[in-house]
């Protein structure tokens, strides 16, 4: 993983920001928000451990995440392709 404290430093405040878009998210399910939490458990983890290169399925899910979310909810959609552009900065 290629290391850019500025990226890094701000992947982790778009995570904090979606983990607050989703308490303010009314119409989300809980399956809804699990996956969502699950999906940012997977990216701290993986910026803790500082595990290198790229994960497919860590970007991918992200690319979904954002595509299933536009239409119903803009604001966490945007929010993930922000992060996934992070991601990217970052080398993962």
């Amino acid at each position: 993983m290629r290391e850019d404290p500025v990226s890094v430093q701000d992947l982790r405040h778009q995570l904090r920001s979606l983990r607050r878009q989703l308490d303010e998210q009314p119409g989300l399910s809980l399956q809804e928000r699990d996956d969502i939490h699950a999906l940012i458990d997977r990216i701290e983890d993986r910026l803790r451990t500082g595990d290198a290169g790229p994960h497919a399925g860590l970007t991918g899910g992200v690319t979904r995440a954002a595509e299933r979310f536009e239409a119903g909810h803009p604001k966490v959609a945007g929010t993930l392709r922000s992060i996934g552009v992070a991601l990217a900065n970052i080398g993962i």
